[in-house]
Order: C-alpha cells, then structure tokens, then sequence
C-alpha cells in the first residue's frame, strides 16, 4: 500500500479516537463525577472510571496530539501552591481532605479541556453536564422532594441527593447555562419542547431549594444572557421585539410567583428581618472580618485549605465566600493564580468576539461570557473552589474556546502566508518586466 494511504489511515484512526470513542467516554466521565460522588456505596466506581479516562487521555495528550491550554496549567499550580498548607494546617485530616478534592478537580479540567478542545465542540461537555443534573434533578422529583405541592405551599427546602439545598440549586443553574447552548436549535418542535420544559423544570428546582443566591442568580443570568448574546440585534426585527417581550414577561411572572408563594420567596422576605435586627448584616461582616484576619495573619500560604472553618473565632461553618475560603486558605499569591483564570479565559472570549462574525459563534461567546461573569460574582456568597460542576464547565468552555483560538490563529497565519506569496508573486513581476525593457 503507498505511503501516503498508511498516512491517510493513520489520521483516519486518530479521528476515530477523538471524534468517536470520547463522544461517549466524555459524558459518562462528567455523569459519574457529578453524581455517583454522592453515593457512598459507589464513589469507588467515580474513582475507576476517573482513572481509566485520565489515563487513556493521558497517552492521547502524550502522543503530541493536544496541547495543555493556559488554564489547566495555571490550575494547576495553584494545586501546587497549596500543598503548602500541609505544613500550616491546624488539622491535617481537613486540609487532605479537601487537598485531594482540588487535586481530583485539576485532572478533571485537563481531560475535560484537552477532550473538549481535541472534538472542537462543546456540545458533548454539555450534554454529560445535563444528563448529570437530569438525574440529580429526577431523583429528587422521584423521592417526593420535588412536586408541585412542595413548590407552591412552601413546605421545606429541597436538596435531592446532592443533601445540600444551595449546592442542588447551584447544580441547577448550570443547567440553564448548559441548555441556553441549545437555544438557538428550537427550530424543531422536540427541541423546542425540551428545552422549555428543561428550563421550566431547573427554574421551579432553584425556587423549591429556597436558594435566594441561585433565584437572583439566575434572574441577572437572563438579563446578561440577552445583553450579551442578541444587544441591538432585538431592536432590528419585529420577532426579536415580540421574543423579547415574551422573555421578560416569563422573568417578571417567574419573580411574582417566586416571591409570593415559595420557600424562596419567604426566605428572601426574611433578609429584611434580619437586616433590621442586625442578625444578616453582623453575621456576614463577621465571616469577613475573620476571613480578613486569618489573611492578614497569614499573607503568603495562608491556613492552609479548608481550615477557615476551625480558625475563625464567632462563626458557625465557612465563610460563604470563594475570594475569602481561596485567600484565607492559600493566601494572597494564591489567590492571584487562581483567579488569572478567570482573568486569562475572558481576554480570550473577548479576542475571539472581535474576530469572528458567524452568528452561532457570537451567540456562543455571548453565553460564555456571560456565565463567567455570574460565576466570578456568586464567589462573594458562594465557596465554588471545590465544586466539581463549577470546574466542569468551566474546563469546556476553555477547551472549546481555546479550540475557537487556534482555528483563528491558523486562518490569520494561512492567510498573513498567502499575502506574502502574492506580494512576492508582484515582485518578481515587476523584476522581469524591468530586466525585458
């Protein structure tokens, strides 16, 4: 057989691997990890097929086929960083404990970045992330913890088997992002049912948790999703008017119903309580104070991860805040390379934005931008640092981004290549026309 048909079959196969195979190893990867976690009885089988996954895209990574996007190496040495707190730490079981969780998290983001960016789609993340949080989601409406009941009389807070009622929520609201990806395939009736009802079901979840962070979360979601992804574009045609509409009639149904007959809305009716005796404000200026001290203490490796909850003096639990648990926990240069990626991630979907002009791509980088800023902000009420979801999608939306970079970076250079030749193409004929006259 010629050389160049091995060659041919070789790549063949090599799409094979990335296109095929890890269009189903990807999602049952991202569903063990964000579900079977919860179960006692079956974590060991997240570790195994953990394991076996990191392993196989490990000698894929190897091979010279993908390289390591800024992200995962900057995770990375964060992860690094705080393994200093070994030597800090007040208690050693805690901080391994949720060392070893962030360092699960770290191969985590490295296949879920180099598979994502080595299939240049995002969809098959996805589509792992939604299946996961279906289940969480119908386990909880198959347990009874979430029914029509539950939702309009306001009986107790939901939390499936997640056992944390914020947490539940939280998983929820990365479900809207996930299917807002989708939005733009409601052309086909089943679609179209499916992501209604999608949306429809996660929102009456985050409202049944009682969540008030995840609700108002998701409420300012909509409003940069339609700033973002559509702008001036909705001001240009009568459908985009009367969609637009629509939308902001179901959000101001959504808060009226929310407020008025929900858990959330009595929990959210209760911050004003609370603030008028005090209790809300003095509670949360303490985890902050504290938080603040611990990093004042300890400026360079911090505590140590995790032990904020021993250290800080008047306060029950940790601080329910991402910047005060990363920076009290790996002190202030950690906190720096932890948050460069958030900083490192958006200057690419800003560079990608003003460099492509196909409207799906648009969309899509509206989206991301979007949910990274939600997510950066929700770090004032919310620890994410350890939450698996959180780093899932994060991990897609940098593989796939990055995945965006290349492409474009290879057009300009195809394209910067072909300028030279033309221009040197004009040289040359100008030279032999001077040396014929």
């Amino acid at each position: 057989m010629p050389e160049g048909s091995n060659q041919y079959l070789g790549q063949a196969r090599q799409n094979l691997l990335t296109r095929d195979i890890s269009g189903y190893i990807l999602p049952i990867f991202i569903v063990s990890s964000m579900t079977l976690s919860y179960q006692r009885n079956l974590s060991k089988i997240t570790i195994l097929i953990g394991f076996l996954v990191s392993v196989g895209y490990l000698l894929y990574f190897l091979s010279g086929r993908n390289r390591l996007q800024p992200e995962v190496i900057i995770y990375s040495v964060w992860v690094f960083w705080c393994a200093t707190g070994a030597f800090i730490a007040t208690n050693q079981e805690v901080f391994w404990s949720r060392y070893f969780t962030i360092l699960q998290i770290s191969v985590m983001i490295f296949v879920v970045a180099g598979i994502t960016s080595a299939r240049g789609s995002i969809n098959t993340a996805l589509i792992g992330m939604l299946l996961g949080i279906t289940i969480i989601l119908f386990q909880a409406i198959s347990s009874g913890d979430l029914s029509l009941a539950v939702i309009t009389q306001a009986t107790k807070r939901i939390a499936g088997m997640i056992r944390n009622a914020n947490i539940f929520a939280y998983h929820m609201l990365f479900g809207v992002f996930a299917v807002l990806f989708f939005w733009r395939e409601r052309q086909k009736w089943l679609n179209s049912t499916l992501i209604y009802l999608a949306l429809a079901l996660m929102s009456a979840a985050i409202v049944a948790s009682g969540s008030r962070k995840n609700f108002l979360a998701e409420v300012f979601f909509f409003n940069l999703w339609i700033i973002n992804c559509y702008g001036k574009q909705i001001f240009r045609s009568r459908f985009g008017l009367i969609g637009l509409l629509f939308i902001v009639f179901s959000i101001y149904y959504f808060i009226d119903f929310t407020l008025s007959s929900s858990i959330t809305g009595e929990r959210i009716f209760a911050i004003e309580n609370e603030y008028q005796h005090g209790y809300g404000l003095s509670k949360r200026q303490k985890m902050y104070e504290e938080g603040f001290r611990l990093i004042k203490e300890h400026p360079v490796f911090g505590v140590g991860m995790n032990q904020y909850i021993l250290l800080a003096e008047d306060v029950y639990g940790y601080s329910h805040s991402d910047f005060i648990e990363v920076m009290a926990g790996s002190g202030i240069f950690g906190a720096i390379i932890y948050y460069s990626i958030f900083v490192v991630l958006w200057r690419r979907l800003n560079w990608i934005g003003t460099r492509i002009k196909k409207q799906i791509i648009t969309y899509q980088i509206g989206l991301m931008k979007s949910s990274i800023i939600l997510i950066f902000l929700l770090g004032f009420g919310v620890p994410y640092y350890y939450f698996k979801i959180t780093w899932i999608y994060i991990a897609a939306v940098v593989g796939y981004s990055w995945y965006l970079e290349q492409k474009i970076k290879k057009v300009i250079h195809i394209r910067r290549l072909k300028q030279i030749a033309e221009t040197r193409a004009r040289v040359r004929s100008k030279g032999s026309h001077a040396v014929l006259e």
